[in-house]
């Protein structure tokens, strides 16, 4: 039982990779790198970046791709659709003909059917999408592209073809439906330079970063900061962690008059610097942890 649902759950992530690659789906072989880079890492004890799927492998996926309702083949119809089936099948027990036919397969393009892309958007919240604008549903499909590597939040207005402002409103309903979620990340601003910057980038919930993908992120260097959940070890100081930091705040505030007190006095009674304090200010805002506030003494 633990392998044939072990089977199942690896064929549903391929089915979701498939299915974020949108209406014109993608060529087999263009599945077996997304597969090979952001679905077998969790079910191979090989070392991040180096599992592959060999021909076998392969066929046998293929093969239980097409006898799902929800993945088609592009441009074949019912009838070539079963005799490729039958070739497969025949594959699998044969080598000869496996290898004869492998870069066929790799060139026949797939995807997934419209009810099948909507349902990986969603996670199954198929009445969210009455709700949507037309704005957020493109949100949603550019942040689910870039998977586990994240979405920059300032370049979402100019990929959609809004104004940031719109973008932002978009982002903010996604948050809210609890589709996506906005992480704060430290990143190289290039390879030659020691430089840093604090980015948000945005994932869909089932895409947040995990261990096995940190030798494979190319386009950041990724630490998490400031994160009230994360380690330790994620820190402003040396002695202090971030989430130290954050309760100390917010006791600082709920001890003052109105739980009210001025940001630059709160850096001063934390002892940090511009950037450190920068940093913490930030965090606690985007978390919704604190709020700024107009307030008149008197």
């Amino acid at each position: 039982k633990g392998e044939a649902y072990e089977a199942m759950s690896f064929l549903s992530q391929v089915v979701k990779e498939l299915a974020i690659e949108g209406k014109k789906g993608c060529t087999l072989g263009e599945l077996w790198k997304l597969v090979e880079q952001g679905v077998l890492p969790f079910y191979s004890k090989s070392a991040p970046g180096t599992a592959r799927l060999d021909n076998i492998q392969k066929c046998s996926l293929c093969k239980a791709l097409l006898s799902r309702d929800d993945v088609l083949l592009v441009g074949v119809e019912k009838k070539g659709r079963k005799e490729f089936v039958q070739l497969l099948e025949d594959a699998r027990e044969n080598a000869e003909v496996r290898n004869s036919i492998q870069a066929r397969i790799d060139k026949i393009r797939v995807r997934c059917t419209q009810s099948a892309r909507d349902n990986m958007l969603v996670e199954g919240q198929i009445s969210l999408l009455q709700q949507m604008s037309q704005s957020e549903r493109k949100c949603l499909e550019v942040i689910a592209k870039k998977r586990y590597k994240g979405f920059l939040q300032k370049d979402l207005g100019t990929t959609i073809g809004v104004t940031q402002c719109v973008a932002y409103n978009c982002l903010k309903s996604l948050v809210d439906y609890q589709l996506v979620v906005k992480q704060q990340f430290i990143v190289k601003t290039s390879e030659k330079s020691k430089q840093k910057a604090i980015v948000q980038l945005i994932f869909l919930k089932s895409f947040l970063p995990r261990d096995i993908y940190e030798q494979q992120k190319a386009d950041f260097a990724f630490l998490p900061v400031l994160d009230t959940t994360a380690s330790p070890s994620v820190s402003l100081s040396d002695s202090t962690s971030a989430t130290e930091y954050v309760k100390s705040v917010l006791e600082l505030l709920k001890n003052a008059p109105g739980e009210v007190l001025r940001a630059r006095q709160m850096q001063g009674q934390l002892g940090l610097d511009f950037k450190k304090w920068s940093y913490l200010e930030r965090h606690l805002l985007s978390s919704e942890l604190v709020e700024e506030c107009v307030y008149n003494e008197g």
